[in-house]
């Protein structure tokens, strides 16, 4: 029912992240940023940090999303991605649809719960994603 449930819209109570691990870590590490996407945002977030880049699902994923990424300090989105890669729509309609397929790859992938200011996020570790994700962008920055 777990899988229902996340394609249908009911939400699930994820255990806390522990403030000791690697994932904390990386969040403190981004957590103005962070703060301010929430507040800027007012749908569900699910934070898949990284050591250089942290990237945020913005909405209900796999159906309908939106995703924010933080590199540098700077909060940057999939439409200012691709303005400055220079991406035709229809490169733009792929990176969304692939988007799509590396996410579904890692729905059984743990997650947490953590506070970002005054709202709770899920937090997703996985390294298979971030890697994935990394792998999507540096192809796509780079076509």
């Amino acid at each position: 029912m777990g899988l229902l449930d996340r394609f249908f819209g009911k939400g699930k109570d994820y255990p806390p992240l522990d403030s000791n691990s690697e994932a904390a870590r990386k969040i403190q590490k981004v957590r103005k940023e962070l703060e301010t996407l929430a507040n800027d945002v007012k749908d569900p977030l699910e934070v898949i940090p990284g050591s250089d880049t942290s990237y945020v699902f913005i909405g209900k994923p796999p159906r309908k999303y939106g995703m924010a990424f933080i590199q540098n300090g700077q909060v940057l989105n999939l439409q200012s991605f691709a303005q400055k890669r220079k991406l035709s729509e229809a490169a733009v309609a792929n990176l969304s649809d692939r988007l799509t397929e590396v996410y579904k790859q890692n729905l059984s992938s743990e997650r947490f719960s953590a506070q970002i200011g005054d709202r709770p996020v899920v937090v997703n570790p996985s390294g298979g994603l971030k890697q994935a994700l990394d792998n999507l962008l540096r192809e796509k920055a780079q076509a």
